[in-house]
């Protein structure tokens, strides 16, 4: 038996303990863990990071995760037939998200305007809305 072993069973002698000498009063309540509300961050902090990516893939790539809620991987798989821009409630579709759930997810106007920006810049291929260069590679974890 180890130690931890050992300091687990304490608290569970304490209450048959107390329970044998009828005091039911006595019950060790379990230790729960604190929860901490999540950080994020200000507007300012987030423009100084757009202004810092290496490249013009990346700054889209942590828009979409922004503006969009999108985790990586979904925003990695965005295609261009998931954007629906030119409607007056813009909305992209996430095809797998968690749970491999689809959903369908607003767009900001600033997202809105990259989005478009990033499929005029370039001729992109079909099966990739997150590649915003000349080149024909599509943007991996590895790359932004």
């Amino acid at each position: 038996m180890t130690t931890s072993d050992t300091l687990a069973v304490v608290p569970f002698m304490c209450e048959v303990s107390a329970r044998l000498q009828g005091n039911t009063a006595g019950k060790i309540a379990p230790r729960r863990a604190v929860k901490r509300l999540p950080e994020y961050l200000e507007q300012a902090e987030v423009n100084a990071l757009l202004q810092a990516a290496p490249h013009g893939k990346a700054a889209l790539l942590m828009l979409l995760q922004w503006r969009a809620g999108l985790r990586v991987s979904e925003a990695l798989a965005l295609e261009p037939s998931d954007l629906s821009l030119d409607t007056d409630r813009p909305t992209l579709r996430v095809r797998r998200g968690k749970g491999n759930k689809p959903r369908v997810v607003p767009v900001h106007p600033e997202l809105q305007a990259a989005l478009r920006a990033a499929l005029s810049f370039a001729t992109l291929p079909k099966d990739s809305a997150t590649n915003c260069t000349h080149q024909a590679e599509r943007l991996s974890r590895r790359v932004a």
